[in-house]
């Protein structure tokens, strides 16, 4: 089953502290109204987050299969790092969960992916809250898509509370 329009709802991301430059644990919480299939690869952008030590160089991204996440059972893990750019730091920054070859999500089950600190994902600089509509970086992509999507552009946005000082203060 293709997923139409607006897929995931519901969605939050959560990080266990808002210090930056130090690695976090990050947790993605999401619903999908269609389900999730075997082989489905979902995408959650993190732009300013890096595995460098967050002093403006680039680390390597880890093979799908080589991030460690919970549930194991049901998703493989992957992430890629984006580049260094001084005005949008590691703005590219992404995870990807295939569904294991052997599982399936039913449509609208609450689904919460963790990412372990030990992964040693860590924001670069900060951001605002994402209901705070003064700050001009609120529009960040923190967003979730899935290669299901007929339309594969519709990405959704995560609510997110702020995390650190925000990248101008850098």
């Amino acid at each position: 089953q293709e997923c139409l329009s607006q897929c995931f709802w519901n969605t939050t991301l959560d990080f266990s502290s808002r210090t930056i430059r130090r690695p976090v644990e990050i947790k993605i919480t999401f619903r999908a109204h269609c389900g999730l299939t075997a082989n489905e690869l979902i995408v959650v952008n993190l732009p300013r987050f890096t595995r460098s030590y967050a002093n403006g160089t680039d680390a390597a991204g880890v093979p799908l299969g080589n991030l460690v996440v919970s549930p194991s059972l049901f998703f493989r893990a992957a992430w890629v790092e984006g580049e260094y750019n001084e005005s949008q730091p590691y703005n590219a920054s992404h995870l990807e969960f295939q569904v294991e070859s052997y599982a399936s999500i039913s449509a609208n089950d609450m689904v919460t992916i963790t990412v372990h600190e030990e992964s040693g994902l860590r924001a670069y600089c900060g951001f605002p809250a994402s209901d705070d509509v003064i700050s001009a970086f609120a529009h960040l992509p923190f967003t979730i898509s899935s290669n299901a999507s007929t339309e594969s552009a519709i990405k959704v946005k995560f609510e997110h509370l702020q995390f650190g000082d925000g990248c101008a203060a850098w």
